[in-house]
């Protein structure tokens, strides 16, 4: 994906005052001095990215059994030009080393250039099987392993910073308890009822182990209703995405109604290295009716 804009002038607003030696005026002049051979401000970013997957699924003695590999590279360009630096112009012009009558080149242009490259390789195994069976029905066992590594590569303004390198690994398990089946069992006319459970643990470059934590309840007395509660507590680092994603700057005009005018705001996305862990807890109730016409109807509150 490639995006480039012009967004403006390049032009400087300086202050010819009374008392400088070379001003020819009776007064301060304030002069508005276009940048040489740059007739407008440039927003230009570019990514590319390229990444294959190779995924094996298939039985392994009772187990049902997964893989999954993915290796990626990408690569950001992002060029914002701020304006030319009035402040070291104005210096300039003080001292007497730059003259209304010269020309601006782009030495006083104040821009950001960022370049960037990441890789990454991520590896993940799941298995699932039915561990034993109830008088309502098999419980599922569900495990996963998962592994991540990556290096992010970043240039600013022409020089190299220190690559950065990050690893982290998931285990997660889950596993779900049939309890009661509608006409069945010791209670037939409480209806289907099973439970979820979960535990997930990750560990990070730079992050303590996080666990998490889920329980759910699945109930259907009737066929026409389904109850459906939830509760986890998820504790999760930030990726290596969220840490050190290419940053790109660009500016979006937008109408500020304060003030009534347009206005210039400088935009920034990408990767933050500050990000800390993230803990979430969230409880849940669904209500399912699904009544003997072409509607239905859910509520539901969290």
């Amino acid at each position: 994906s490639r995006q480039s804009s012009l967004r403006g002038p390049a032009q400087a607003q300086l202050l010819w005052a009374v008392d400088h030696p070379a001003s020819p005026f009776m007064k301060n002049v304030q002069l508005v001095v276009p940048l040489a051979r740059h007739p407008a401000l440039r927003a230009e970013n570019q990514s590319r990215s390229i990444s294959t997957t190779v995924n094996v699924n298939g039985s392994v003695a009772d187990w049902r059994v997964g893989m999954s590999v993915n290796v990626g590279r990408s690569w950001s360009e992002n060029l914002l030009e701020l304006g030319v630096d009035n402040a070291a112009l104005q210096q300039w012009l003080d001292e007497g080393v730059w003259q209304p009558w010269d020309s601006v080149g782009p030495e006083a242009l104040r821009l950001n250039d960022t370049r960037g490259r990441q890789d990454r390789l991520t590896a993940q195994f799941n298995t699932q099987r039915g561990v034993m069976d109830g008088p309502a029905g098999p419980l599922n066992l569900s495990m996963s392993v998962s592994g991540n590594m990556s290096a992010a590569y970043r240039w600013m303004d022409g020089r190299k910073l220190d690559p950065v390198h990050r690893r982290s690994g998931t285990a997660q398990a889950a596993l779900n308890i049939p309890i009661n089946r509608a006409g069945e069992g010791l209670f037939p006319a409480l209806g289907d009822l099973s439970f979820d459970l979960s535990t997930r643990r990750q560990l990070a470059t730079g992050s303590t182990a996080q666990q998490s934590w889920s329980a759910g309840m699945n109930h259907q007395p009737w066929p026409w209703l389904q109850l459906r509660g939830a509760w986890d507590q998820s504790k999760s680092a930030p990726d290596a995405e969220q840490l050190d994603g290419p940053v790109e700057q660009n500016v979006q005009r937008l109408f500020d109604y304060a003030r009534q005018e347009i206005v210039d705001v400088l935009w920034t996305t990408g990767g933050n290295p500050k990000l800390r862990p993230s803990l979430r807890t969230n409880f849940s109730l669904n209500v399912g009716i699904r009544a003997w016409s072409p509607l239905s109807y859910d509520i539901g509150y969290s």
